[in-house]
């Protein structure tokens, strides 16, 4: 007990020294010692020791951290995909893909046909087997697969057009047409830019559509780039508000040409504007103009529904009697009959 009350004195001692708690008279001309101002700022404000690292732990620490960044910026490398049907039962593999027929015997003879080095399948036929899809994409392209015979492991994708007019290979480092001609895939494609009111401090796109995505090329100038101009990868970047006429060359295939198409640049609330009254417009028309009086179509279904009743059936009546000659007199019923020869 003594022990922990001379503690305690003593603390308070040395607290009252400290604050000049202790002798009044002189406490102005008193200064703690420069150990004493150390201790009390080491507990009122503590920190926490340097650490010190030596230079082997450095040099580690920099070759984890260049290690990181070298697999970050290594690609990713894809794993090969699996038939999904190895193994499986024919009657599975039918629903799926086509096994027989006309349309089987032809697309298989096209790219058996082909040079091994345009479709980077083994020179042996036997190493490899085809899954021909059975529902077309995008209603004209047939899709093709092929597969290892051994490890099942996919090889190959391509596209074969329905009439057989060309073939697309989808993979490999340089994809593109590798059979026929795209004069008729043109025909099915068409050449947009998006969006065709566009505002200003947003972007545009130039693209060609085409069944199944088909690898293609686009180069755009606008033709007043105090409108619009163009940036990377053929985006339209308007300037001002007006109108700007984009010429685009465009190469599908063996297939090339030039087409032109305007954009509008237009203001945020001029476009905003623009997207109300087309709302109230189809609103109108889909909906109001159906109980609209003044088109005569006061009923149900008004503007596509509405069906007009037919009219009245026509007045029965009395029969009128068959016209009379001069005389007054009903010719007989076969007309008016010649005079008997003398």
């Amino acid at each position: 007990m003594m022990n922990i009350r001379s503690k305690a004195l003593g603390t308070l001692l040395l607290a009252l020294l400290l604050t000049g708690g202790v002798f009044p008279s002189h406490a102005a001309d008193m200064k703690p010692s420069v150990k004493a101002e150390a201790f009390v700022a080491e507990k009122s404000n503590p920190s926490k020791p340097e650490e010190t690292v030596s230079s082997a732990d450095a040099d580690s620490t920099a070759a984890v951290e260049e290690k990181t960044a070298a697999e970050e910026e290594k690609p990713a490398v894809k794993k090969p995909q699996v038939d999904p049907l190895a193994g499986r039962s024919e009657k599975l593999v039918k629903e799926f893909y086509l096994t027989d027929g006309g349309t089987y015997d032809k697309v298989t003879e096209i790219m058996e046909g082909l040079n091994p080095e345009l479709t980077g399948l083994p020179a042996d036929k036997n190493a490899y087997y085809l899954r021909i899809d059975k529902k077309l994409t995008d209603k004209y392209f047939r899709r093709v697969r092929a597969y290892d015979e051994t490890s099942h492991e996919q090889i190959g994708d391509y596209f074969v057009a329905r009439d057989k007019t060309s073939v697309w290979r989808m993979d490999g480092e340089e994809p593109g047409m590798i059979y026929g001609s795209a004069e008729k895939l043109l025909k099915k494609s068409r050449l947009v830019v998006y969006p065709k009111y566009l505002a200003l401090g947003s972007k545009g796109v130039v693209r060609l559509l085409t069944p199944g995505n088909v690898p293609f090329t686009v180069s755009a100038k606008s033709m007043n780039e105090a409108i619009a101009t163009i940036g990377s990868e053929n985006s339209v970047e308007p300037v001002a508000a007006g109108k700007a006429a984009i010429m685009v060359d465009y190469t599908l295939g063996d297939q090339k040409g030039t087409a032109v198409r305007e954009v509008n640049v237009v203001t945020k609330e001029q476009l905003q504007q623009m997207i109300y009254d087309a709302y109230v417009t189809r609103i109108y028309m889909e909906r109001m103009m159906w109980y609209d009086d003044f088109w005569g179509w006061p009923y149900w279904g008004g503007w596509y529904g509405y069906r007009r009743h037919p009219g009245p059936p026509p007045r029965r009546g009395h029969r009128p009697p068959p016209p009379r000659d001069g005389h007054g007199h009903r010719p007989p019923p076969g007309g008016h009959r010649p005079p008997p020869k003398k």
